[in-house]
């Protein structure tokens, strides 16, 4: 990371063009760790994943999880390996189940109390950028700080989507509602 960082150049001015980036989220998860002086997955568990209840999500899996693990496939069908997204941890490392993604999603609705209540409002209302110009509308997203949101049938819509290696996965709400959706495939 640090030497592709060291010769990267950015191909336009930061701030002028909104872009979800697995290597600046993954960035700012190592930079957090440092300032913590923490290992990422140890600072994500005692910020986030402990104080939500999430004790099915890690980076490293425990020989239980090992055993509770569906193995990925590609669009054969064919088993893909697991591989270990070291560089990029919090980005594309993370692995969870529906149930602790289901508790995420209750604690952004307000069904849960949590400690984070206040940094998840936050993020939620966190000034938002459109991938295009203009107002948010069914036909573009804007990105906001973590999450995205899309304007369906009238409705705000927030949601995030991964891929991995023989992975999917999708977790979207409509906090107006207070309903949501987890889908792991």
């Amino acid at each position: 990371l640090h030497h592709f960082l060291s010769a990267y150049t950015l191909p336009r001015k930061p701030g002028t063009e909104p872009e979800y980036s697995n290597l600046g989220v993954s960035l700012l998860g190592r930079l957090l760790a440092l300032r913590a002086g923490k290992e990422y997955e140890d600072l994500l568990k005692e910020r986030v994943l402990l104080p939500l209840g999430m004790s099915s999500t890690s980076i490293r899996l425990s020989p239980e999880q090992l055993k509770r693990l569906a193995p990925g496939h590609d669009k054969d069908l064919l088993p893909v390996e697991n591989p270990e997204m070291k560089t990029l941890a919090a980005s594309g490392s993370v692995r969870t189940t529906v149930n602790d993604l289901l508790t995420f999603l209750a604690a952004y609705l307000g069904y849960v109390e949590t400690p984070l209540k206040q940094a998840m409002l936050y993020q939620l209302t966190f000034p938002r950028v459109p991938a295009e110009s203009g107002p948010l509308r069914a036909s573009s997203a804007q990105q906001g700080l973590g999450w995205k949101f899309r304007l369906i049938s009238g409705r705000e819509i927030g949601y995030i989507d991964g891929v991995k290696s023989g992975y999917r996965c999708a977790v979207t709400f409509d906090l107006e509602r207070r309903t949501g959706v987890v889908v792991l495939a």
